[in-house]
């Protein structure tokens, strides 16, 4: 899953024009968005609100910082691209800043035929330094002695950036989230439940009915072919040797081998059997894992319970086995002889 982010650059505008424009590029590059070129003139409250709503609308703050300290805000006495910072600041939004060297800023005065003071500050100097000092504990601060440096800098923060599931950038609408995927993965899950319950539904009201069309003698010749049936099955269980070493922590006891009967009369077990075993448990989970190597056969070729295929959002197709009616009322009718006991 590519995420995208809205990167919004803020920067002094005339000092650092080809390294907004190097820094725009290398987002682009990176797949990611660029916000907030066209605003870095701002010079009056209106635009300001213009500003706030962009950095709101954006994943990942980009500070680029010369030797400038920029046009003050008369009512805070602090530059706009200062007021811009604290704001993503205040926003708690991940930050990555540039910072030019005295070396890069030497370079650029060298490279154009303009004033120093266009490139370094000489008025506001010490709110400039308190500034570079803040991004020092308030972002990722990266220092460039060359123009070159800034495609591997913006490039590799946005990788990091990345790779964090905290920040939600934009997803295309066929790439599922993460929260998404979780919620495809329940519905999977839920529509095995709701087709194991439809089907439940449909054994019981058609027993339900032949009940209803018999006579009394007809109605307890039914059940009793019933309880003969789930006692002919539970003398092959209790005949049927499995496993007990697994079971030592329900069963209390240290046996190597019990008769699967004995098995399926654990509570703990009957309960993992209720809410569904799939052909794809994990030798993790001991209890799950023994009952889908030693139990679901049985209970499988004797129709108490049924395979429902269900396909992951993956793409992945396991087998989860539900408990059918003949099921549940063969657990009932094994409870009352447990209860008998």
């Amino acid at each position: 899953m590519k995420k995208k982010f809205q990167v919004f650059i803020s920067s002094t505008y005339t000092d650092l024009i080809e390294e907004r424009q190097r820094a725009v590029t290398a987002v682009l590059d990176s797949n990611h968005i660029p916000a907030g070129m066209e605003l870095f003139k701002a010079n009056n409250q209106d635009q300001m609100k213009v500003i706030r709503q962009w950095i709101d609308e954006s994943d990942v703050f980009l500070l680029i910082l010369g030797g400038r300290y920029g046009s003050l805000d008369p009512a805070s006495q602090k530059s706009y691209t200062h007021l811009e910072y604290e704001y993503a600041l205040e926003k708690k939004m991940p930050i990555f800043t540039l910072i030019l060297t005295d070396k890069m800023i030497k370079d650029k005065f060298n490279q154009f035929d303009r004033p120093m003071d266009d490139f370094r500050e000489v008025i506001n100097i010490e709110k400039h330094a308190a500034f570079v000092e803040q991004t020092k504990t308030g972002s990722i601060v990266r220092y460039l002695d060359s123009i070159y440096q800034i495609d591997g800098a913006v490039m590799g923060s946005l990788i990091n950036f990345e790779k964090d599931s905290n920040i939600d950038g934009w997803v295309r609408s066929n790439e599922p989230s993460a929260d998404n995927l979780s919620l495809m993965r329940q519905i999977e899950e839920l529509k095995g439940t709701i087709a194991t319950l439809k089907y439940e539904a449909r054994v019981l009201m058609e027993e339900n009915h032949i009940l209803n069309r018999s006579s009394n003698p007809e109605k307890e010749s039914i059940l009793k072919e019933s309880n003969i049936k789930f006692s002919s099955m539970m003398d092959v269980a209790s005949l049927t040797m499995v496993s007990a070493r697994e079971l030592a922590p329900y069963t209390g006891l240290s046996v190597s081998f019990t008769d699967m009967l004995s098995v399926l009369k654990i509570a703990q077990v009957q309960e993992e059997i209720f809410s569904g075993i799939t052909n794809r448990e994990s030798p993790d989970d001991v209890l799950r894992y023994y009952i889908s190597q030693n139990l679901i056969g049985f209970l499988s070729s004797n129709h108490l319970v049924n395979s429902i295929m269900t396909t992951h959002s993956n793409g992945s197709v396991s087998l989860v086995y539900r408990v059918t009616g003949q099921g549940l009322k063969f657990f009932i009718a094994l409870n009352q002889e447990k209860d008998k006991l």
